[in-house]
């Protein structure tokens, strides 16, 4: 029995003898703990990541000396906590077990130090005790794909993107048939503004993983930030559509309706929106508000900011220090029209999460706050926020501020002018 490697990744590499002979170790002699296993790894790939975590409980529990395992079901629940499908202490207390019993078993397993830093990274944002575990994971496998990801992807948090960059190239040669990889190398060319590069592993992304809406995604933005092209933008949500399994996905629509409320194709907007199969969520709720306002439907647009304000509440009673719901809850009070308690939402938003501890999330905080300050009239600290993200590696570019309706109450204003004049080349 072969260990699996896909986790290693090494397509390209020559492996050393001991990576060869690491990788033709048994993990377990129990031939139904491995096959749960195997089938975990791939609801993971798939971003199924509860069935994943199941699935290594059931190969732990076959097998309790399976230390692999325990340390796949750690990064799994580090996983769950990081995208808030279970973002609790007792998910993340979970997380810490399984990777303490890892290492019980096995201290030297490589990919239980992979874990280790996963839980430091993803659990606190603690950047140097990641790299350090990190940094073990690879003196046992250093062909190791993922781990080396992993390196760029902290440095990303940090603000290190060109050092990020560097650390992302290798695995993609690692293992070039990673759509993740492939992708999460496009995101960093992208927040680069270094867009031709972008398109070409998005493009490499969706080859590889023709039925994930996530690339498809993020190229639909790349054209808007890119070339503020919305048509192109437009047919790539096209391509995606016959190879998705669920076409009917509401993020699909609400696609097409922010692309709709770029185009100022508000009626279309809200077509797209009413299509949506979903109970209103709190996205929904806020692109309602947002369009009901631009077409001066100021009752509705009152009653869609309200929803979502409610829905942010309800949020914040289960995740209270969740620096997006504030930003949220600040975006939401401001459409009411209450604006001391939209600025201290905003700000309380950066506050928990700046730029300083997590280059990327705190970007879209400050892109928030500068959201708010428009709406409230703050039109200064507005543009004085905007000056400040466009000179740093993020999503903001000229071409989508040129489209995007939320800027329109400052664009005859004389800085924002020479901003766009700045930064439009």
């Amino acid at each position: 029995m072969l260990r699996d490697f896909r986790w290693a990744s090494a397509l390209k590499a020559s492996l050393t003898p001991e990576e060869k002979g690491y990788i033709e170790q048994k993990p377990t002699e129990n031939l139904e703990a491995y096959d749960f296993y195997l089938r975990a790894l791939d609801y993971y790939d798939q971003s199924n990541f509860r069935i994943a975590a199941q699935m290594f409980e059931k190969a732990v529990a076959l097998d309790p000396s399976f230390a692999l395992a325990y340390a796949a079901l750690s990064w799994t629940n580090t996983y769950v906590y990081w995208v808030h499908v279970d973002h609790t202490p007792e998910r993340l207390g979970k997380a810490k077990t399984a990777v303490d019993q890892a290492l019980a078993l096995e201290p030297d397993l490589p990919e239980a130090h992979f874990a280790l830093g996963r839980y430091y990274y993803h659990g606190y944002l603690d950047y140097d005790r990641a790299l350090e575990q990190f940094t073990i994971a690879l003196k046992g496998m250093p062909n190791h794909a993922h781990t080396r990801a992993y390196i760029g992807y902290v440095q990303r948090r940090q603000g290190k993107f060109e050092q990020a960059l560097a650390n992302q190239l290798k695995p993609y040669d690692l293992d070039p048939r990673s759509a993740r990889l492939a992708n999460d190398l496009a995101n960093t060319y992208r927040l680069l503004r270094r867009y031709p590069e972008a398109e070409r592993y998005y493009n490499r992304a969706i080859a590889l993983r023709p039925d994930s809406f996530g690339s498809y995604s993020n190229k639909v933005w790349l054209y808007v930030r890119w070339e503020g092209n919305i048509r192109k933008a437009r047919r790539v949500l096209d391509e995606a559509i016959p190879n998705l399994e669920n076409a009917a996905d509401p993020q699909l629509f609400r696609e097409r309706a922010r692309l709709n409320m770029f185009d100022r194709n508000y009626p279309a907007a809200l077509e797209q929106l009413a299509y949506a199969p979903s109970e209103l969520n709190l996205a929904q709720s806020l692109l309602y508000a947002q369009i009901y306002k631009l077409t001066g439907q100021g009752d509705l647009a009152r009653a869609y900011y309200d929803s979502a304000r409610v829905l942010v509440e309800a949020g914040l009673k289960e995740d209270p220090v969740n620096p997006g719901y504030y930003s949220d809850l600040g975006i939401a009070c401001a459409g009411l029209g209450r604006k001391e308690e939209a600025l201290r939402a905003g700000q309380k938003g950066v506050a928990l999460l700046p730029i300083s501890q997590d280059a990327l999330r705190g970007y879209t905080r400050e892109v928030d706050l500068a959201i708010i300050y428009t709406m409230v009239s703050e039109n200064e600290a507005a543009i004085d926020k905007l000056a400040y993200l466009l000179s740093i590696p993020g999503d903001l570019s000229v071409p989508l501020l040129k489209l995007d309706p939320t800027w329109d109450p400052l664009r005859e204003h004389p800085r924002f002018k020479a901003l766009v004049e700045k930064y439009g080349g």
